[in-house]
């Protein structure tokens, strides 16, 4: 879809998101099958995809390759079946009243073809040849998924107290292991200091064994 800017603001208007998961090869309106999710709110979404695979001819399942024939065309043209017929629907509109019809994809807004419009000037042999032509995909993907809105108990006031003592216990137990941290690292560096002292002292103070004696000889006369 291409972007058109629109500087118009509504006030009054809560913002909501439409959600919609599916294959990224089926259109989707998001309109009508989307899920609203509102402003401020939490989900929980769950997805499981399954895959089914078809048969082409000569089994009764009669499929069509979509893949096979998009690569064969140079990566051109539908990849399923409700692609192929959203392009029908949007060839006939645009061919015979130059706008899209405006039920899954839209290329732009302003080319939206009014509702009064929609039986006027339909060929609707062509239009029954084209959708004929859109066998089921051989390969078909498909999502089931669900929203959830988790209940959330309102805050009451004696919670209050609950949080503060929380909070407050894990204050203390903090300012206990900080301060027994600094005794202990006071301690060490204290220990460390006097082993310092004691050895600088030794150092410095001369062993008895170790000063330097001379011996006088004296003669003596006999």
């Amino acid at each position: 879809m291409e972007n058109i800017e629109d500087e118009s603001f509504y006030p009054w208007a809560v913002p909501r998101i439409l959600l919609s998961i599916h294959s990224p090869f089926v259109p989707v309106s998001t309109l009508e099958k989307g899920e609203l999710l509102r402003l401020g709110h939490l989900y929980s979404i769950y997805i499981r995809m399954e895959e089914e695979h078809f048969l082409e001819y000569p089994y009764y399942t009669n499929c069509t390759d979509y893949y096979g024939l998009w690569k064969k065309n140079n990566k051109t043209g539908p990849r399923s079946k409700e692609m192929c017929d959203e392009i029908c629907w949007w060839k006939l509109y645009k061919a015979d009243m130059n706008c899209d019809k405006g039920f899954k994809m839209i290329q732009n807004l302003k080319n939206v073809c009014e509702h009064l419009r929609f039986n006027e000037h339909i060929d609707e042999d062509s239009l029954r040849k084209c959708l004929m032509d859109c066998m089921i995909s051989c390969r078909k993907l498909i999502f089931h998924y669900d929203i959830t809105e988790p209940f959330i108990e309102p805050f009451e006031a004696k919670d209050i107290f609950s949080y503060i003592g929380g909070l407050m216990g894990c204050w203390l137990g903090i300012s206990v292991w900080t301060s027994t941290g600094i005794a202990e690292s006071t301690f060490l560096t204290s220990l460390n200091f006097l082993k310092q002292l004691v050895r600088k002292s030794r150092q410095s103070s001369p062993d008895l064994k170790e000063l330097p004696f001379r011996r006088r000889h004296h003669s003596t006369l006999t």
